[in-house]
Order: C-alpha cells, then sequence, then structure tokens
C-alpha cells in the first residue's frame, strides 16, 4: 500500500516536465523535484503528514478543500495503515486551512539533473545505467550534489555514507569521498546522529501507541520490554513527543 494510490490520474502526484516525447529530461543543473509516488513508509510524525499536504497542495493547486481535508484526515488516522498514530481532525483541519488559503511553497527535499517520463515503463536497473550513463557523459559532480544527496537521505530518513551518496547519485564511492570535505563531512556526522535518533524515536512511538491502544496507562518498564532501545533520555523523548500530540489531538 501506498500512501497516494487513487484510482484515476485526477491528481499530479510529480512535478511536471517538459519529456518533448522522450524518455527522460537531462538538467546541466539539478532542478525542483517533488514527488508524492510510490511512498510506502509510515508517516511518523505530524510534521510530516503536514509537509505531505503541503506539497500535494502544491502540485494540485486546484483541489477542492473538502476532498483536500478528508483525504488527509484519514491518512493521519491508524485506520489508513500508513500512519503511526491518529492524529485529531480539528488539529488537522485547523493546519490545512493554514496551508490551503496561504499556499506557502514547500520546501524542496529533492533536486535531480535526469526525470524520467512516469508515461513510459522502464526499470529501475535500466534508469540507474541511464542516470550514471547521461550524468557521467554530460556533466561532472560537485560538492554541492553531494550536498543535496545528504539532504535528500536525511529526509527519508537513511544514513549518509560514501555507499548510500554513491548510490543516490550513481556514481563511484571515490568520487563521492574525492568531494567530501570537513564541512561536508561534519554535516554528514551532525545528520546521521539526527537521523539515528529519529529512527529509534519513531520506533518508540509506535510501541508507545501499541502499550496505550487497549487504555491502560503507559509504563517504562513494559516499553524497553518491546524494544532494544535502553537510552532514557530517548525514551523520554518520545513519551514527551506522544503526550504532547495526545494534548493536541484532545
Amino acid at each position: 500500500m501506498v500512501l497516494f494510490d487513487f484510482e484515476d490520474d485526477k491528481f499530479i502526484l510529480e512535478t511536471i516536465h517538459d519529456f518533448q516525447d522522450m524518455d527522460f529530461v537531462f538538467y546541466d543543473n539539478p532542478v525542483e523535484h517533488y514527488s508524492l509516488t510510490n511512498i510506502s513508509k509510515k508517516i511518523g510524525s505530524f510534521d510530516e503528514l503536514m509537509y505531505l499536504a503541503e506539497v500535494f497542495l502544491h502540485l494540485n493547486s486546484d483541489v477542492d478543500f473538502e476532498i483536500y481535508l478528508g483525504y488527509f484526515c484519514w491518512l493521519g488516522s491508524r485506520d489508513s495503515g500508513m500512519c503511526i498514530r491518529t492524529y485529531g481532525k480539528a488539529r488537522i483541519e485547523h493546519f490545512l486551512r493554514q496551508i490551503f488559503f496561504t499556499r506557502k511553497k514547500p520546501y524542496c527535499r529533492r533536486h535531480r539533473r535526469v526525470v524520467f517520463n512516469p508515461e513510459r515503463i522502464i526499470s529501475t536497473e535500466e534508469k540507474l545505467s541511464i542516470t550514471a550513463q547521461v550524468i557521467r557523459r554530460g556533466c561532472k559532480f560537485t560538492n554541492i550534489d553531494v550536498l543535496l544527496a545528504i539532504d535528500t537521505l536525511r529526509d527519508q530518513l537513511i544514513v549518509s555514507t560514501s555507499r548510500s551518496i554513491a548510490s543516490y547519485l550513481n556514481c563511484s564511492t571515490s568520487t563521492v569521498s574525492r568531494l567530501i570535505n570537513k564541512e561536508t563531512r561534519d554535516k554528514m556526522k551532525r545528520y546521521n546522529e539526527l537521523t539515528r535518533e529519529e529512527q529509534k524515536i519513531r520506533i518508540l512511538l509506535e510501541n508507545i501507541e501499541l502499550l496505550t491502544s487497549n487504555g491502560e496507562g503507559l509504563k517504562v518498564r513494559a516499553l524497553k520490554e518491546l524494544t532494544s532501545i535502553r537510552d532514557y533520555s530517548l525514551i523520554k523523548k518520545a513519551i514527551t513527543i506522544f503526550l504532547r500530540d495526545e494534548s493536541s489531538s484532545s
């Protein structure tokens, strides 16, 4: 199951590019690319839900508000199967109204040099091969490409390493290593610490939701039995986030 799976093509789920009947388009400089296709990981926070709402509205500026509201209220519930926990309808509606009527452009997490035509059937292996060939022939990688990759991996909760960055850029690990300077390495270290922490907090939140779903009180000992996480500061932070969201939803 994916987050945005509609029976028809009424809604736009990716930034539109002028493919001119070609399989892909290539840009000398990375361009903004928003995409809501094939997202299957569960929504882990209210902020993430609202970011998805911003991107959806940016791609579908003429969407009816009631449809917009209804879909994200459903998406923000555990019943959808795509959210770690349920957020209150009143809270969701309050923020959706702000997003809908202010129309602030969302932060672009993904910049690309090569964008494939969604109307063409191309395997993942072929895409990787084409991207590698075109980029190597058409331009040279720079430190900016590495920084953009680190930002994207952070948004996807993936730890940045030479291997993961190289996989994202479709280049060799030696190329990545050559482009990483001290400033970039410091950013990787900082982002990776945040990513590992958020991964653990998501696990804790899922288990807190499980423990409290039957109406029983939350016990730290029971929570520790369900996970291998023993860092009390992280457990305390997860509980604080849970209680804050509970208060906001009530």
